[in-house]
């Protein structure tokens, strides 16, 4: 973890990447900067998370964090998850025409559109606002090598996207922790790579993870050696 006390602007400094921070002023006040401490379109379980953990690394309790991923993912587990935790909200920036000639120019399909399009009850338009979350897809049965096996059906999110007002406690809670995971994942890039693996050892760690990384320490490298010459 990079942490940078300073004495007379704030009582603490963790620095997430090159252009990201969070600072602890003398007064306990916390200030975050730049995108990657900002979320978009999160579901509302995941809007206070990196809030807790930041909690947690200026008082130095990395079980803490620990304490309440294990919390939420128990939470997402047992489908005790509201609709108003797990909800999506997602504009219409394009008209539905719009949408179908894309598609039938081979655009991939979009989960908000497609629910747009299949809807009954309403007939939505450019600017139209959508709340939506991911249903449990079910089982399949497929033949492997000889034999039959029953799975989880794999299919995209735009064919597993509900409405909102649908909802049945039948979400994927795969997708839900893969989500969980995610969003604690930009604690890698405040303790490190083998500290996080420690913390967090049923979180897979993909190749995209730890290029973030490498990013991350490349710029940090880049902005000390700024500042040093300037120091000079």
């Amino acid at each position: 973890m990079i942490q940078i006390g300073i004495d007379k602007r704030c009582a603490d400094v963790i620095t997430v990447d090159a252009k990201s921070y969070v600072m602890k002023g003398h007064d306990g006040k916390i200030t975050k900067k730049g995108q990657t401490l900002r979320g978009r379109n999160s579901e509302a379980f995941l809007n206070g998370l990196k809030d807790v953990f930041i909690k947690h690394i200026f008082d130095k309790n990395p079980q803490a964090c620990v304490e309440h991923y294990e919390g939420i993912r128990r939470k997402i587990a047992q489908r005790r998850l509201k609709p108003e935790d797990i909800q999506q909200k997602a504009q219409l920036n394009i008209s539905l025409e719009e949408y179908r000639r894309k598609i039938e120019a081979g655009a991939n399909k979009s989960a908000v559109y497609e629910l747009a399009l299949n809807a009954t009850d309403k007939r939505y338009q450019k600017g139209d606002q959508i709340r939506y979350y991911v249903c449990d897809p079910g089982d399949e049965t497929v033949t492997i090598r000889g034999k039959q096996v029953t799975r989880k059906r794999k299919v995209n999110k735009s064919e597993s996207s509900m409405m909102i007002e649908d909802y049945c406690y039948d979400y994927d809670v795969d997708h839900y922790i893969l989500r969980l995971d995610k969003a604690t994942k930009i604690l890698i890039l405040v303790y490190g790579l083998e500290k996080f693996k420690e913390l967090f050892p049923t979180i897979k760690i993909r190749k995209e993870d730890t290029d973030k990384l490498d990013k991350r320490e490349t710029k940090l490298r880049a902005v000390k050696t700024l500042i040093d010459g300037d120091l000079q």
